[in-house]
């Protein structure tokens, strides 16, 4: 136990130092400009004609939805990858860009019934483009609690579970691209 702490003890040089004050600017530097942006977004952008103050909404909304897919598409190539490698550097991408993609999602999922109450006069609408967005959600949850059951390693040292998780994950994936394709069919969510 003594050996194990003098290790870490010893690992934190001036190099460790210089590169946690790096993370903290580069942290505080996207911190800021997400307050400039939300600042921007609720305050200096004009008000639109049609929608009013509620089209603000937006300016989360969908870039929201953007990280969330590009989140999804980079666990489920590293999820690929994991399977194909047994590395564990892709299970700790996926698992991690999975957790990114679920707080995108939940904001989307949260600020898209805030905009269409009053827009469209419904909370919720099961078409096919917001029910495949909230069953893509689900999937990534689904595949983050898969993450936390069981503990037993397999032969080679690797977990079980991220194993199941990547498999559940590739064959799962439909959605996605049945949100993409729900552009096509005719409901509420049509953006042409």
């Amino acid at each position: 136990m003594a050996q194990r702490a003098t290790s870490v003890v010893e690992s934190t040089g001036p190099g460790q130092r210089t590169r946690a004050g790096v993370h903290a600017a580069e942290t505080l530097g996207v911190a800021l400009l997400l307050g400039v942006a939300g600042y921007a977004a609720l305050f200096i952008a004009p008000t639109e004609r049609t929608m009013g103050v509620i089209q603000r909404i937006f300016y989360f909304h969908v870039p929201s939805a953007w990280t969330g897919f590009v989140a999804f598409f980079i666990t489920f190539v590293a999820s690929i990858a994991y399977l194909r490698g047994r590395n564990p550097k892709w299970d700790r991408l996926a698992v991690s860009a999975a957790e990114i993609g679920v707080a995108f999602f939940t904001v989307v999922l949260i600020t898209g019934p805030i905009w269409a109450k009053p827009v469209w006069g419904i909370w919720w609408t099961w078409d096919a483009r917001l029910t495949s967005s909230f069953v893509l959600w689900l999937l990534f949850v689904c595949y983050m609690l898969l993450r936390t059951l069981g503990d037993e390693p397999c032969s080679n040292g690797l977990a079980n579970h991220g194993r199941a998780a990547a498999i559940g994950l590739r064959y799962g994936c439909l959605p996605a691209g049945t949100c993409e394709a729900g552009r096509s069919f005719n409901s509420f969510h049509n953006i042409r």
